[in-house]
């Protein structure tokens, strides 16, 4: 798709949230193009490679490009990762720090923690390798505990069991979890992130899916798998965070 093209396919859905296939496809034919569903997908791959649109869900695209979230691993991340793969490079692993939802936060916790998950046989073992390596680590901790202790350290790692299915992406060395994953955990682990619960997860929603590419069908897929699907659907429609054409 030419530049020429391009720009009359902004033009025609100006002001228009989101397209789908069938969008591109009804246009080009008004445009003297009888395309096959091939060479349809290949120009949204082109469309997208080029930063023109992004994928919100699977089949429907906006032109409202955002940046991609690119998280920072620290140096606790770095070290853990670092302890656990050495022993055990073939199992599956996922990272990240209650901090990253900071951003976009609007009440600031004065604390953070880690959160490390990993298979299920796997999470006695990975608890005694970072307790043993002086690391503060706590196995699935309840609310309690979350609000006694873990709260009270900055270098707290939490070891949680790891859900195959878990959309993951890597970041210098390590397996950290995509956005989607990290809204999705925020909104169902009520005991781990009770902090960040009420009208916090709100603009943590609204924040995050304002700043950043969410690719809606993964953040659903994922729910589904935690059997919370129609919950967070629910809470998105009824706040008014995302538009109903999305969630479908």
């Amino acid at each position: 798709m030419n530049t020429k093209l391009i720009n009359k396919l902004r033009k025609e859905f100006e002001g228009v949230n989101t397209i789908t296939k069938d969008d591109i496809y009804t246009f080009s034919q008004r445009h003297g193009l009888s395309l096959s569903d091939s060479a349809v997908r290949k120009r949204i791959h082109t469309l997208k490679s080029k930063g023109i649109i992004i994928a919100v869900k699977r089949g429907v695209y906006s032109f409202n490009v955002k940046a991609k979230y690119n998280p920072r691993p620290d140096y606790l991340i770095n070290k853990a990762r670092r302890i656990f793969t050495d022993k055990y490079p073939e199992i599956d692993y996922c990272i990240w720090s209650s901090a990253w939802l900071h951003e976009f936060m609007l009440h600031q916790p004065f604390s953070y923690f880690y959160i490390f998950e990993t298979e299920k046989d796997m999470l006695q073992t990975a608890f005694e390798l970072f307790k043993n390596n002086n690391i503060k680590t706590y196995l699935e901790p309840d609310k309690e505990i979350m609000i006694d202790y873990v709260g009270e350290n900055k270098n707290s790692i939490i070891i949680k069991l790891l859900n195959a299915r878990s959309p993951k992406i890597k970041i210098q060395s390590n397996k950290v979890p995509a956005l989607e994953k990290i809204l999705t955990d925020a909104f169902c682990d009520k005991e781990i992130f009770y902090f960040y619960q009420g009208e916090e997860i709100r603009t943590i929603f609204e924040t995050a899916i304002g700043k950043y590419n969410i690719n809606f069908s993964s953040l659903l897929r994922y729910a589904d798998v935690r059997e919370r699907k129609e919950d967070i659907k629910d809470y998105l429609l009824k706040h008014q965070i995302v538009d109903n054409k999305i969630l479908k």
